[in-house]
Formats: C-alpha cells, structure tokens, sequence
C-alpha cells in the first residue's frame, strides 16, 4: 500500500510539475506578447509625436519671424495627428487627457488670425507640449530645448539652442532664457 501511495503522489507531484511548467511557459509567452504590444505602441506613439513636434518648430519659427504663414495648416496637422493617435491607441487616462489638451491648444491654435492671438494660442500649446515631454520623453537626445520666456511667463520649446522668441519675434529675438 505504501509502494502506491508513493507512486501516486510521485505522479501527482510530476503532473503538478509539468502544470507549473506550461503555466509558467503560456504566462512567459502572454507577457512577450504584452511587451511586443507595448513597444508597438510607444513606437506609434513616437512616430506621432515626431510629427507633432516638426509641426511645433515650423510655427515657433514663423511666429518668431513676425508671420502666420503655414500656422493654421501645422496647427491643424497637429491636432490631426493627435486625434488619429487617441482613436486607437491609447487607454492610459493621464496621457489620453494631455493628447487631449494638445489637441484642443491645437486646434485653438488654427484658428487664430493674427499675431497676438497666435502668440497666446501658441503659449497653450508649448505648456502641454512641454509637459509631454518632462513626463514621457526620456531620452535625453530626443528632448528638446525648453526657453522661458519672462515678459510673458510662457515656456516654448526647440530644437537647437539657438535662441528665438516666438512670442515678441523680430523686436525681441534673443529674449529669453533655456530652463531645462
């Protein structure tokens, strides 16, 4: 009897075994799954923003360069982008709802038909944009120049470090500061 009752718990200890271990591979497998998902989406998310950002720096410069030529086309291609992006890809409340207010500075922005209202939309959309960036960009090459400016309390972002204002253009170019 004994003899038996070793057999079976040999059996029932391999059987739990051999359980554990394709638990172990189908949770191993669903978590590459997982990871492949995610690094999918943070490309997405990073081709996005590529986008969004080339938009940003061609209106800092023609604000900086006292126009309004091509703001409206980049805002709305900002806001467009940002919109395609929320319809698929994101359900992480925190920055669904930041996507969400570059959308709308966006499409604040679009919608401005001079210089001073521009200028004020502009400083909405470099707030969040700079938020974005100290909460979900994190390599430091792929980070951008953030300058303050202190005539108008308002943040932008560049590229290079060459600075140009983009809230008094051409009459204070130079005006301002990098913080980060």
């Amino acid at each position: 009897m004994r003899k038996l009752l070793g057999g079976v718990a040999l059996v029932v200890a391999l059987a739990f075994i051999i359980s554990a271990g394709v638990f172990a591979v189908v949770f191993s497998n669903a978590a590459m799954a997982d990871s492949h998902a995610i690094h999918q989406m943070q490309h997405a998310q990073q081709a996005v923003m590529k986008k969004v950002y080339e938009n940003y720096f061609a209106i800092r410069g023609t604000l900086a360069r006292d126009s309004l030529e091509g703001v409206t086309k980049n805002a709305k291609a900002i806001a467009e982008e940002i919109g395609s992006y929320l319809k698929v890809q994101t359900d992480e409340t925190e920055l669904n709802s930041l996507l969400t207010d570059i959308q709308a500075a966006a499409e604040g922005l679009a919608e401005k038909d001079d210089l001073t209202g521009a200028r004020t939309a502009f400083g909405d959309l470099s707030r969040n944009l700079v938020d974005y960036q100290a909460k979900y960009v994190t390599e430091k090459g792929e980070k951008a120049h953030v300058f303050m400016c202190d005539m108008v309390k308002k943040p932008w972002l560049q590229k290079d470090a060459d600075l140009g204002n983009p809230y008094f253009g051409s009459s204070m170019l130079k005006c301002g500061r990098e913080i980060k």
